[in-house]
């Protein structure tokens, strides 16, 4: 599946793909996700409460890959 999801991006953004350690941004940002929907099956966790936090974490991962001022904060 991410490799499915890099091709896309390598579509839509061909420019932000092409930086160094954006390719790698992705797979965490894929990774994250994952380990939050995975989470969710544990009893009691809750993932959504996660997820502000692990957003934001994200979001800076991007924009240092992506450089400032193509921040993705919009896109998210």
């Amino acid at each position: 599946m991410a490799a499915q999801v890099l091709q896309g991006a390598a579509r839509v953004f061909p420019d932000l793909l092409a930086r160094p350690g954006f390719a790698e941004a992705v797979a965490v940002g894929l990774a994250t996700m994952r380990g939050l929907a995975l989470d969710g099956f544990l009893p009691g966790s809750d993932p959504e409460a996660l997820w502000p936090a692990a957003r934001e974490h994200l979001l800076a991962l991007f924009e240092r890959a992506a450089g400032a001022a193509d921040s993705p904060r919009g896109l998210v």
